[in-house]
């Protein structure tokens, strides 16, 4: 049952899940939503300017905005909706949340809203957020699933359906870290010197990696990455500060 269904009121059409808690961020803020039989995702620093649109045609595609006057949305990639696997999911894509100690954190604000939040991996582990349709009869009870998986949240579609995203806490193998670790590396904020002195809290430190669909994962992957002091470069006027 939805959580605005049990208190007797008609169910939600969005919820929120992230990793920690709210004075304690480990991840993205990720949000889902329904309008009628169509599905949204995206973190919310991100949207709009990027979000995942699961569209009841079965194309999905991830989009992005333009840099033009129109802020028009153009797609990042496209793929067809797979069938439902034996447990009637059909999958739409998977985020990764970087689990990785940090040495020069950014402190997050403390998040003020009604997320979901899920206790971080512990050492070794990492968590994984699948986003996926749940076919009309799917069996969503909490028992069904096993202790390293989680129904994190669910939307009824207006055709019986439910959009759902379910946590997984798996293996930190050594190629998924060491792409956790290159992706970071690769990550660069621009800041004015001097409003990171000033400012010690941020509205968030994450950013997103997308894989793109291949071959072998026809699905997108994300990397919820941990962004620290390290990422950060000075700004162009900066110089005299160096």
């Amino acid at each position: 049952m939805d959580r605005s269904e049990a208190k007797g009121g008609p169910a939600a059409n969005h919820f929120q899940v992230a990793i920690g808690k709210p004075d304690d961020v480990r991840s993205s803020i990720w949000r889902l939503w329904v309008q009628g039989d169509e599905v949204y995702f995206g973190s919310t620093q991100s949207l709009p300017h990027t979000k995942v649109s699961l569209h009841k045609s079965g194309n999905w595609h991830i989009g992005r905005s333009s840099t033009v006057k129109s802020n028009a949305i153009r797609s990042a990639c496209t793929w067809r909706r797979p069938p439902p696997d034996e447990n009637g999911f059909a999958s739409a894509l998977m985020i990764f949340v970087d689990p990785h100690p940090l040495k020069e954190p950014l402190l997050n604000k403390a998040i003020i809203d009604h997320s979901t939040w899920l206790d971080p991996a512990m050492p070794g582990r990492c968590i994984c957020l699948q986003v996926a349709v749940a076919a009309k009869g799917t069996d969503l009870k909490a028992n069904r699933f096993s202790s390293e998986h989680r129904l994190a949240g669910r939307i009824a579609k207006l055709n019986g359906e439910h959009a759902v995203v379910i946590a997984h806490d798996i293996a930190l193998t050594t190629e998924l870290s060491s792409r956790f670790l290159q992706y970071r590396s690769e990550t660069k904020l621009t800041y004015n010197v001097d409003d990171v002195n000033r400012v010690q809290l941020f509205d968030t430190s994450r950013q997103t990696h997308i894989v793109l669909p291949t071959a072998i994962d026809p699905n997108p992957i994300m990397f919820d990455i941990a962004i620290t002091y390290e990422n950060i470069r000075r700004s162009p006027g900066d110089a005299d500060h160096y």
